[in-house]
């Protein structure tokens, strides 16, 4: 058994229906010259953030390290000891956010039917998210990087189409639409093999956690620990009928939802099916993106890419 490492970080963190797979314009593909650009675009992202979390609003509780395959439970209290509601419930984004993700059937097979209500609510929050500076600086960014998105309502409609186009996990166009991009990365699935499938927005984490539909058990490897307050680490757990995330949930834990979107959207535009370095605080970290399938242009997963 594992040595129980007792580790409390004291960091705020405070956190048209869809029926058919539709094909998609594919970004220009970037230049040479611009694989450096990252690190000050996603620094500039970070320092926008003021929907994010800072140091008096959470209080994580490590507790013990663990592996990517262990079942012990190396964490017998909650990892989110403290989350100051009143803030985190006070951001338009997040808001809009919890809204949209309760929409959705978390096991995989079970056919996603988007209700007119439901297309309202991805409007309001993908509105929400592009009335940040954070999005706004993404625009800009995207532009100078001759991406055709002369306007952010361009923007707008790349990111419904990459997050929200319903499509089948299992990539056979014959099988239910059971699935998006934005299912699978923010909220997680449930698949028939018993093991979580995405789950990488530490504000659902929270949410399940505090429901008891999700339990942590420990962190993987090394923590980054991020001013003001925030910090990127693989958690191993299980949520949804006790199904193990295999190998771990990857997070960006206190960014706002906004900068989860613009991060893993400037990844997966610019450099999809690949790692993403950059540096914030001038800590290194990568994102990683996928693309549903070579001639569709929709996300298939995105997640902090970080050791174990």
């Amino acid at each position: 058994m594992l040595r129980f490492i007792a580790v409390t970080l004291c960091v705020a963190v405070a956190i048209s229906v869809a029926t058919q797979v539709r094909p998609a314009v594919k970004p220009r593909p970037r230049s040479k010259a611009a694989l450096t650009d990252f690190t000050v675009i996603m620094q500039r992202l970070w320092d926008l953030d003021v929907n994010g979390m800072s140091a008096a609003t959470m209080r994580l509780a490590l507790q013990g390290r663990t592996n990517s395959t262990s079942k012990l439970d190396e964490a017998p209290q909650r990892l989110f000891a403290y989350v100051n509601e009143t803030f985190l419930l006070s951001r338009p984004t997040v808001l809009a956010f919890i809204a949209v993700s309760n929409n959705y059937e978390p096991r995989i097979g079970t056919a996603e039917r988007e209700t007119a209500q439901e297309q309202a609510e991805i409007n309001a929050f993908l509105n929400a998210v592009c009335d940040t500076e954070v999005m706004k600086a993404t625009l800009a960014f995207l532009q100078e990087q001759k991406q055709p998105f002369p306007t952010m309502a361009a923007l707008k409609a790349h990111l419904k189409s990459i997050w929200f186009t319903l499509y089948p996990r299992s990539k056979n166009p014959a099988n239910v639409i059971d699935s998006s991009g934005f299912e699978h990365v923010f909220l997680g699935e449930a698949k028939k093999t018993n093991v979580i499938g995405g789950l990488h927005n530490w504000i659902h984490a929270y949410r399940l956690e505090k429901t008891n539909i999700l339990n942590y058990t420990g962190y993987v490897n090394s923590v980054t620990v991020l001013e003001p307050g925030r910090f990127i680490f693989g958690a191993r757990l299980w949520a949804y009928n006790n199904y193990w995330k295999n190998p771990f949930s990857s997070f960006i834990f206190g960014a706002s939802p906004e900068f989860d979107l613009a991060s893993y959207t400037i990844c997966f535009t610019l450099r999809p099916n690949k790692n993403c370095p950059f540096r914030i605080n001038n800590k290194s970290l990568s994102i990683r993106t996928m693309r549903y399938m070579p001639n569709l242009n929709y996300v298939d997963t995105a997640y902090p890419d970080v050791p174990f």
